[in-house]
């Protein structure tokens, strides 16, 4: 893969290498994007947390609407005994 890069950056990726923080470009590369990643998620993070109650309560409702009905089990089935056979 050949990568055009514009001059400016070159010198920043040499300065980099010639410090010694990265063994390679590829290593440089990688660290970068998962600096990206980690400020992308962030961000998400952050826009969730402006969320009111209300709203996280909605999106939680349909999220669990979006769920097929399952059965509900019977009291045998979640009893300590069904639970824990070899203890009781």
């Amino acid at each position: 893969m050949h990568i055009d890069i514009a001059p400016e950056t070159e010198f920043l990726v040499r300065q980099e290498m010639s410090a010694g923080n990265f063994r390679s470009v590829d290593e440089l590369i990688r660290a970068g994007v998962n600096a990206l990643h980690q400020i992308s998620a962030a961000q998400v993070t952050e826009v969730h947390s402006k969320t009111t109650g209300e709203e996280k309560a909605r999106d939680f409702l349909q999220w669990a609407r979006s769920h097929r009905e399952t059965p509900l089990l019977s009291d045998e089935a979640i009893s300590r005994a069904a639970l824990n056979p070899d203890r009781w």
